[in-house]
């Protein structure tokens, strides 16, 4: 028999010069999104990383 433990996901917003930019999103995307946001400042200078916030929601448990 398998036993099938549900899965832990944390959870992010991201607000860009305080306005949210993603809601709820998982630490997958949360990276990826903030990856795209340091490529665009050393390609263009903007934006600059003192507006980006990443707020921590906490983990959202999935059966």
């Amino acid at each position: 028999m398998l036993n099938i433990q549900p899965t832990k996901m944390e959870r992010y917003d991201i607000y860009l010069q305080g306005e949210k930019i993603r809601s709820d999103i998982d630490e997958e995307e949360m990276l990826d999104v903030t990856q795209e946001l340091a490529e665009q400042f050393y390609r263009d200078g903007t934006p600059h990383p003192d507006d980006i916030e990443v707020k921590y929601l906490g983990i959202d448990t999935e059966d």
